[in-house]
């Protein structure tokens, strides 16, 4: 059985689903795995895949065996910018925490940070990768992704400050975020005024997301760039941000998220008396 494909600047191409396939596209080498074909790593389907149909082809691109399918994450089912009836902490150590409180010195992150960060609990080298089923008017784009590189990131906990996780962070000490939509909103300010996102994250094994494509797949031919955009990761919106490998799932993360114009590395010191001004310090 073949399925017709549309690839990346309007190519066309038929995938079998037995592992057959046409060896060049215009020319060009494509990549095929199990009888997935991906040109630049994106893949336009015609149609809407069924639930299992995404599930094996998600399996496929992860290289994964047979019958060992990863779970589907639906954005419209994650809490993005909703304020959680939980208490909010940011694990800290105690000089960290009350330099802030006096100060407003904090410490903001970034995906290239984490993704080379050693420790076990705060590095993660799959940090920001995600496979993206991206349902539009036309078809379903299906792309693998290392995303959030232009974000500033702060990760905090979910719940009521729990010393054995803190200390497996190797903390002593921890701050609660009265109001996170102020906090995030201040810390805003001192950046210049970017956009922030806010959620709980949910922790799912394969960070496999599906939703609706922020834009209209445009016909064949036309500016694919209307969907692309400069960030292909961002064609479902922020959730992708928010999607965490099952064996971090302990740390109940919150998240807060700053999207830059540009990439960032490394780290971010800033100073923002107003968003400690909605924190206090946890007594543990």
């Amino acid at each position: 059985m073949a399925r017709d494909l549309v690839i990346k600047d309007g190519l066309t191409a038929t995938f079998m689903r037995d592992g057959q396939f046409v060896e060049t596209i215009d020319g060009t080498p494509v990549a095929v795995v199990d009888g997935i074909a991906a040109l630049g790593s994106m893949i336009m389907l015609r149609g809407r895949l069924p639930e299992d149909e995404m599930k094996e082809m998600a399996r496929k691109l992860q290289r994964r065996l047979p019958g060992n399918s990863p779970k589907l994450t639906y954005v419209l089912d994650m809490k993005i910018d909703r304020i959680p009836a939980r208490p909010i902490i940011k694990m800290m150590r105690s000089d960290h925490a009350r330099a802030f409180l006096e100060t407003g010195k904090l410490r903001l992150g970034s995906i290239a940070h984490f993704r080379q960060y050693e420790h076990p609990e705060i590095g993660d080298r799959s940090e920001g990768e995600t496979i993206m089923f991206g349902i539009g008017n036309r078809g379903t784009i299906v792309r693998q992704v290392i995303g959030g590189l232009n974000e500033w990131i702060l990760c905090c906990f979910a719940g009521d400050a729990a010393p054995v996780v803190i200390e497996k962070f190797g903390y002593d000490a921890a701050i609660r975020i009265k109001d996170p939509e102020a906090f995030g909103m201040a810390i805003s300010e001192t950046l210049g005024g970017l956009e922030c996102h806010f959620a709980r994250c949910v922790y799912s094994d394969g960070r496999v997301l599906v939703g609706l494509t922020n834009e209209d797949i445009p016909e064949e031919g036309d500016n694919r760039d209307i969907i692309l955009g400069t960030d292909f990761a961002d064609m479902l919106g922020p959730a992708r941000a928010f999607l965490k490998p099952e064996r971090y799932s302990h740390q109940k993360e919150f998240r807060f998220t700053w999207a830059t114009e540009t990439g960032v590395t490394g780290y971010h010191d800033i100073v923002s008396p107003e968003a400690a001004s909605y924190c206090e310090l946890v007594t543990l």
